[in-house]
């Protein structure tokens, strides 16, 4: 019984035609948190100081009557004057830090309301900026993948490409493409809790998880890894299966300088059009005196001929040497 496997690229191995890459560009949009409005400024002068004149002047009155004596109708009159008075001012003083109260819980609820849709739209660029990310930028298990699958995703890069020879390294924790933006006050009321929340959010979401680290030796001329044998050995597997799988072998060619005690270790990758040069029928191995020699005089050759040209034309393949020294 015949097993069928699905497979990516309708041409069969090893007929291959390279496809028109499907690009996306990560979101850049910031997301803006306005400040809450401002809280309203509570009445100072308490209750007890409001109805202070009134039940001062009635105790006067009552108090002066007593003593000149007549006019007991006058001060049934006033006090229940002053007491009315005394009760509206109560009723009065109530109903206004009810209004106080009402007005401020609506203002905490429409900017919470706000906040939680702003945040929502965050998450969903922040979404987005992962995807779009980890698409344009496979780990290596996918690498693996496209290989095992002869998918049409092999060798999409190309010198036209912003992230041409750049690869992933790994995941971690870098800063979003989406910050969120927020007016930063000079002086903030402590007593609103509030105004806290723009720089909380901010804070929240300035780093984005699980995300492509990747390296870009277009904007360096050398990196060093430091680490344990068996992490560099890893480190040194990994650059080379990325780059011979996102790279065209005659757009990029691999250099591999290491001790002879170590061609074991990398002796599958010899096997990899993109360390071997069909110009001069060799591959790109520095091990020993007379490989070091042969390869050497080649790249000197090359890095002459290109400084005497002044700019190298662009079907020239980009040269990247990887040194392993093992401890």
């Amino acid at each position: 019984m015949t097993q069928i496997t699905y497979q990516s690229n309708h041409y069969e191995y090893p007929k291959y035609i390279k496809n028109v890459r499907q690009k996306f560009e990560l979101p850049s949009e910031s997301i803006e948190i306005l400040n809450p409005k401002n809280k309203e400024e509570k009445d100072e002068q308490s209750f007890l100081m409001s109805v202070m004149p009134m039940l001062v002047n009635m105790l006067l009155m009552v108090g002066m009557r007593g003593v000149m004596g007549g006019g007991g109708m006058f001060v049934i009159y006033f006090a229940a004057t002053m007491s009315v008075s005394t009760t509206i001012t109560i009723i009065n003083f109530c109903k206004d830090k009810k209004k106080r109260t009402e007005k401020e819980d609506r203002r905490k609820k429409v900017y919470m309301e706000y906040l939680s849709k702003q945040e929502d739209e965050i998450i969903r660029l922040r979404e987005r900026e992962k995807i779009v990310a980890n698409y344009m930028n496979p780990d290596l298990d996918t690498y693996v993948k496209f290989v095992d699958e002869f998918d049409n995703r092999l060798f999409e890069k190309n010198r036209n490409d912003n992230d041409y020879l750049k690869i992933r390294i790994g995941s971690g924790v870098v800063a979003s493409n989406c910050q969120v933006d927020y007016k930063k006050e000079d002086y903030v009321d402590t007593d609103d809790e509030l105004k806290d929340f723009p720089q909380i959010m901010h804070d929240k979401y300035q780093y984005i998880s699980s995300m492509p680290v990747c390296l870009d030796i277009k904007d360096v001329n050398a990196v060093g890894f430091i680490g344990k044998r068996n992490k560099l050995y890893q480190m040194g597997k990994n650059l080379i299966i990325e780059y011979a799988a996102s790279h065209f072998y005659k757009d990029v060619k691999l250099f591999m300088i290491m001790d002879e005690e170590d061609v074991s270790l990398f002796e599958w990758a010899r096997w990899m059009k993109i360390t071997y040069s069909e110009a001069y029928g060799m591959r790109n191995f520095m091990y020993d005196k007379e490989s070091a020699k042969t390869t050497l005089e080649f790249l000197y050759s090359e890095l002459s001929r290109r400084e005497a040209m002044g700019a190298p034309s662009d079907d020239m393949p980009e040269y990247i040497v990887l040194v392993y020294k093992s401890c």
